[in-house]
C-alpha cells in the first residue's frame, strides 16, 4: 500500500504561502515547517524511515509527491 510521505513544490513557481494554501485546499497537514532546497519547497506529511522504498510521482509539472511503497 502506498502512503504519501511528502509533497514538493518547485521554488520558481510557488512561494511558501502559495504552497501552504495548496496543501490546505487539498486537505494536507504537514508535520514540520517547510524544508527549502535549491529547487523545491518540501512539506513532510509523515516521518521518513531509512528502511522504506520511495517513489516520486509528478502531480503536474510544478508539484511532486513522494510515496512510501
Amino acid at each position: 500500500m502506498k502512503k504519501l510521505q511528502a509533497i514538493l513544490f518547485k521554488k520558481d513557481k510557488f512561494t511558501t504561502p502559495q504552497a501552504r494554501l495548496w496543501l490546505k485546499k487539498h486537505g494536507y497537514s504537514p508535520i514540520k515547517k517547510v524544508h527549502t532546497t535549491n529547487k523545491y519547497h518540501r512539506y513532510r506529511l509523515t516521518k521518513p524511515t531509512p528502511k522504506e522504498m520511495y517513489r516520486i510521482i509528478n502531480l503536474g509539472s510544478d508539484i511532486r509527491a513522494i510515496y512510501i511503497v
